[in-house]
């Protein structure tokens, strides 16, 4: 991502719908030079202004969670501490128990300041922490932050309970505790705070909860715009999961790949592989007859379903039933050519995937069927793979290379379509029809036939390890792109979509990893 410049248009992505792009932005700023460690210390800080302002000089409560809002936590007890402000920390864990690195390093940094702390391991913290918070004006909540799930129980539900009782002003970092604040969901153990000091962007669910968030500040951290407007390395390894190593085939989806025709039986295949080599379970193709065994003869690692007759058309839906129930993930359109039969029962296919809750990617001569399939679609479900050429076939539209060129017609295009679109390019633009995403990558060698079969088949490997249709669209032309640079150095321009899939291996391994 480096020298990508600032973007002129800021106000692109002004709200976050999704703790994964919050994580994604922190990670992408690491990736500008902006670490973690630092993103902490200026969130603390930012808190500590706010705790100021409204305490005065007086006591202050910092409750911390053992994850990086606790850390957060730390940081405004240091920030106030270092101030001259009576602080104490309550610790909702043991310090041993703390789960983020950035944390430890800072409970180590308040320590060093004699700073005084409560900690659950200990004898009586329960009745320490209730007079440490008679005394106290303000409370601060670095308890749980954005990431929280389900319902909160144990010492974290007895500590929101003594915060609530405690009738003194709260200010949570980032989100009052138990408060999703993307959806607005919360636990039936929730603060309420007085004030909410939120990072980098405005998340839609404090707007909606005031009775939970108080007033809402946000908060610049120092996460540069780019990092939540560029693809970078976050977007990748937010697509790409820890695997368990008991696992099997079918905890990785199935992709169907439903296309091809007499003349370009090669761009199913190339799908299909590039599915298994992201790391789908099994790839299934579904092509005529007539190219079916050609299909088959590429690869022993693909299983090939034949269909009557030369092309697709009438009946095939029939014939796919198994298949269709079979696949957690469906491309259509790769060389299956434009016939209006072979369009109208790639639709029925498609409205078929989509009744099912199951996700689709159209690619090349299925985009014909965009306008139709739109009144059922929804950008979680399905993304679209055009090109420049094809996108002005869509639209009538002409766009240019630069991303600030394309940018506005492919977000009004998704929402109006309902769906997630990848208009593909150096520039390539992806966007979900509120959200827009830039990657730039790749080199001119990928300027030839196949490369685009190859960047469907990655999205909808992604897509059927249980990737977001967002994420897959994002890290999807990442990949390829990397993948397109390390052939670059060995073979200059001149390699081919087959030359791909050798290289995606060489790219997904630095992102594998074991749960557990």
């Amino acid at each position: 991502m480096r020298g990508h410049g600032s973007p002129r248009d800021g106000d692109l992505n002004r709200v976050m719908v999704h703790p994964d792009e919050m994580r994604i932005a922190e990670s992408n700023a690491a990736e500008l030079g902006v670490t973690s460690l630092e993103l902490m210390e200026r969130a603390g800080s930012a808190v500590a202004e706010a705790v100021a302002r409204l305490t005065g000089r007086g006591r202050v409560v910092v409750i911390c969670g053992p994850g990086k809002n606790g850390g957060d936590g730390l940081v405004v007890a240091r920030s106030l501490l270092e101030r001259r402000y009576p602080v104490v920390v309550l610790l909702s864990v043991s310090p041993e128990s703390l789960s983020a690195d950035e944390t430890k390093l800072n409970w180590s940094r308040y320590l060093q300041l004699r700073g005084s702390s409560i900690t659950t391991d200990q004898e009586g913290w329960l009745e320490a922490a209730r007079k440490e918070m008679r005394r106290s004006k303000t409370v601060v909540d670095a308890l749980f932050g954005t990431g929280i799930r389900g319902e909160i129980s144990g010492n974290a539900a007895t500590i929101i309970d003594l915060m609530n009782s405690s009738k003194k002003p709260i200010v949570s970092v980032d989100t009052p505790s138990g408060l999703n604040p993307f959806t607005g969901t919360a636990s039936s153990k929730v603060v309420h705070a007085r004030v909410t000091v939120t990072f980098h962007a405005m998340k839609k669910g404090l707007t909606s909860k005031h009775g939970l968030a108080g007033k809402v500040s946000v908060a610049d951290i120092g996460i540069p715009k780019s990092a939540s407007l560029f693809v970078d390395q976050g977007d990748v390894d937010s697509a790409l999961s820890p695997r368990d190593r008991f696992s099997h085939k079918g905890d990785y989806g199935v992709v169907l790949v439903i296309g091809g025709s007499e003349l370009y039986s090669g761009a199913p295949a190339l799908v299909a592989l590039a599915a298994l080599r992201t790391g789908a379970g099994l790839s299934l193709v579904a092509s005529p007859d007539s190219v079916a065994s050609s299909i088959r003869s590429m690869s022993p690692d693909l299983i090939v379903r034949g269909l009557p007759g030369e092309r697709l058309g009438s009946g095939h839906l029939n014939s796919l039933r198994a298949e269709l129930d079979r696949a957690t993930v469906v491309a259509v359109g790769p060389g299956m050519g434009r016939a209006d039969d072979s369009l109208r029962e790639i639709l029925e296919i498609a409205k078929r995937v989509l009744a099912e809750g199951k996700r689709l990617v159209v690619d090349a001569d299925a985009l014909g069927i965009s306008e139709q399939l739109a009144p059922v679609a929804s950008p979680k479900s399905v993304i679209l793979t055009p090109h420049a050429g094809e996108f002005k076939r869509l639209t009538g539209k002409e766009v240019g290379p630069q991303w600030l060129d394309r940018v506005h017609e492919v977000k009004e295009f998704a929402r109006t379509h309902n769906c997630t679109v990848i208009l593909k390019g150096y520039h390539t633009v992806i966007s979900d029809g509120f959200l827009v995403r830039v990657n730039k990558g790749g080199n001119p060698g990928m300027s030839k036939g196949g490369t685009g079969d190859i960047l469907t088949g990655v999205t909808s490997g992604l897509l059927a390890q249980g990737s977001s249709t967002l994420q897959a669209a994002c890290a999807a032309p990442r990949i390829c792109g990397m993948a397109a640079d390390m052939l670059f150095t060995s073979k200059g321009f001149h390699y081919t979509a087959s030359d791909l899939l050798t290289s995606l291996p060489e790219v997904l391994k630095e992102y594998d990893r074991y749960s557990g």
